[in-house]
């Protein structure tokens, strides 16, 4: 009876183990990328790990869009790490999770989901000096598709600027 109490912590250890997907952190946030460190095993089903799938979308007012969107990274020879996901939409909330898939295309368990908000765009601007207490501001961004309205606030301001 104790090795069929061996046997069984054993295999109740082996099916927790087996349900477990990568522990993944996010490491920065920018306007338009994320960056994941994706940690835990380098195999699935004792392979080796050939690529790491991340499925992400949008969330908006609270709700996740349908239509999820798979990244695959492929890695040539040895288990990298970091996945850099590129061409999001800054200032936008999204919802990840990334799974490892082995040499055999067999998928492994997914991380636990995250959700991060990017960092919205800063704009591009410039002050030009026109006349005595007359400047010109010029302002705008690489992607004024995404911007609905700009909102300019002036101050009074002690302060004395030599051009």
């Amino acid at each position: 009876s104790q090795l069929f109490f061996v046997l069984l912590v054993a295999l109740i250890a082996n099916i927790s183990c087996a349900d477990v997907g990568p522990e993944v952190e996010i490491t920065e946030i920018g306007t338009n990328s994320i960056l994941f460190d994706v940690r835990g095993a380098d195999t699935v089903d004792g392979k080796p790990v050939k690529s790491i799938y991340v499925n992400y979308t949008e969330i908006t007012n609270g709700t996740k869009l349908e239509s999820a969107k798979v990244h695959k990274i492929v890695h040539g020879g040895e288990f990298q790490r970091y996945v850099n996901l590129t061409g999001l939409k800054p200032a936008t909330k999204y919802w990840f999770e990334l799974y490892l898939v082995n040499i055999d295309d067999k998928r492994g368990p997914s991380s636990k989901p995250l959700e991060a908000l990017l960092r919205p765009q800063t704009p591009d601007f410039s002050l030009t000096h026109i006349a005595t207490n007359v400047v010109r501001l010029n302002w705008g961004f690489s992607t004024e598709a995404t911007i609905d309205y700009f909102i300019l606030e002036i101050q009074t301001v002690s302060t004395i600027f030599k051009f």
